[in-house]
């Protein structure tokens, strides 16, 4: 079951959020809901929701800063909102999906059904951005997708840039994915699948030049950070800069599509 808190400081606006999840109430269960967002602010804290309904043009707080103030308390956020000139500051932290009112019921189903996906395979921080949204909205996706959010050691979101991320390594031991960056930094991201990565990276790699490289079963390479490739020895050898990480790392790709990648990339082969 998807626990979710809605604010709006419309009761109006609020009381048709609410009929219309009331179709999912096997899916969602609403746990809260405000009109007022200072109200709001330390429910959200204390409830912790999966999903926060938030409005953006709210008195004394908007749903803008009030996101920011209870960043670490809600699992998936989405914004409600009349004004459409919100969306870039709304993906900009972290909306899982920005809804214009009014709300129509298939906006709700098609929302409820990414919930229930995404509760069942996990996410990492705005790993799954609404890329496919704003490209439709003809909307320049390049400037959303440079970075993500992920949680930090002090339980809030470090912005961690595409460019600096080297290793992403799905652990043994458990289920959790460990994203590994240029500055010794180890971010753990449970419940995700390295096949969830794959294909959002496949969609973010047609907007920036960051490659990444599934090289075995474990692990995927920003080839930004590799050195050498050995496709005899099937090894894969990071540069000097990267100096927290083990400097190989084994490859279970053919020969073919090793020498394939190297020459697409300009990277150095050696026997």
């Amino acid at each position: 079951m998807i626990r979710a808190v809605l604010v709006d400081d419309d009761q109006g606006n609020l009381q048709t959020l609410k009929l219309c999840l009331a179709d999912f109430n096997k899916f969602v269960e609403v746990v809260g809901s405000f009109t007022s967002p200072l109200k709001a602010m330390a429910e959200i804290k204390r409830l912790n929701p999966d999903v926060l309904f938030l409005d953006i043009d709210m008195p004394v707080i908007n749903g803008l800063s009030l996101a920011k103030e209870t960043i670490g308390h809600y699992g998936d956020l989405v914004f409600v909102t009349a004004h459409e000139k919100y969306w870039k500051e709304a993906f900009g932290i972290h909306a899982f999906q920005f809804l214009l009112k009014p709300i129509k019921d298939e906006k709700i189903a098609a929302l409820v059904t990414d919930l229930k996906e995404r509760e069942k395979n996990g996410w990492l921080g705005l790993w799954q951005q609404r890329i496919q949204d704003l490209e439709d909205a003809n909307k320049d996706a390049s400037q959303h997708v440079d970075y993500i959010w992920l949680m930090g050691s002090k339980s809030g979101l470090d912005k961690v840039y595409w460019k600096d991320i080297v290793l992403l390594e799905k652990s043994k031991q458990s289920n959790e994915l460990i994203i590994y960056t240029q500055n010794g930094i180890a971010y753990r991201k449970k419940n995700t699948t390295l096949l969830i990565v794959e294909n959002d990276i496949a969609k973010i790699e047609k907007t920036f030049k960051e490659k990444f490289w599934r090289i075995n079963d474990q692990q995927i390479v920003n080839l930004n950070y590799a050195a050498s490739f050995y496709p005899n020895n099937k090894l894969l050898m990071l540069n000097e800069t990267v100096n927290t990480l083990r400097p190989e790392y084994p490859l279970t790709i053919t020969r073919p599509d090793a020498l394939s990648r190297i020459d697409k990339n300009k990277l150095q082969s050696r026997p």
